[in-house]
């Protein structure tokens, strides 16, 4: 997937799916300052996720990994399933080595530890090679 539609020179449109408002909110500015990004919606449990990304179809999907109604590798099947494009970015603060074999089995193109930085997430998101 190119990093801007040729035809549209549009950025990448960029769904952001996680409970935690302070980390969704943090990466919603930096991402929103980055002009081959945009940041179309928030969601802040897995069900809603769901709904926004087949609404809005996003180019890239950010999901957390634990959320209310469905977690990250529920809503990353169901959107590989219906959305086969879109490109997914399951992330989690939490250590546990099983999330990436999990990522991976629920269609995941990339599994970040949350702490790995906001410009680590940033150019993961923006850079076709890096996803």
């Amino acid at each position: 997937m190119p990093l801007l539609d040729a035809a549209h020179e549009q950025p990448l449109r960029v769904l952001i799916v996680d409970d935690d408002d302070v980390f969704a909110g943090s990466l919603a500015t930096i991402l929103s300052a980055d002009p081959r990004l945009q940041v179309v919606d928030r969601a802040a449990n897995g069900a809603q996720g769901l709904t926004l990304a087949l609404d809005e179809q996003p180019d890239v999907v950010v999901l957390d990994v634990n959320m209310p109604i469905l977690d990250g590798f529920a809503v990353g099947r169901l959107i590989r399933m219906q959305l086969p494009d879109v490109r997914i970015v399951i992330v989690s603060a939490s250590p546990e080595h099983d999330h990436i074999a999990e990522a991976r089995r629920a269609g995941a193109d990339l599994y970040l530890r949350k702490d790995c930085g906001f410009d680590v997430l940033d150019e993961a998101l923006a850079e076709p090679a890096a996803v």
